[in-house]
């Protein structure tokens, strides 16, 4: 997984935009606060909004190997 703690609230709603680029293969979730985003499998710029969990933590983790790359990663409250 890959993270970094943030200023992020508890129950407070977040836009999420993130690249994923030189795609090859596995999948990719974004979470702030242990809040799920939706799960990828392709290479484009996703822009969802999370509502922020129990933590300050924004995270990105694969439930399959993965051969991708994260870029362009801006969390701004909704």
């Amino acid at each position: 997984a890959l993270s970094q703690n943030g200023s992020y609230e508890t129950g407070r709603n977040y836009v999420l935009e993130f690249t994923v680029s030189s795609y090859v293969d596995g999948t990719i979730t974004p979470s702030i606060g242990g809040t799920n985003g939706t799960t990828r499998r392709s290479g484009a710029t996703f822009t969802e909004p999370i509502k922020c969990g129990a933590t300050t933590l924004l995270a990105f983790t694969t439930a399959t190997a993965a051969s991708l790359n994260i870029d362009n990663v801006t969390c701004r409250e909704a």
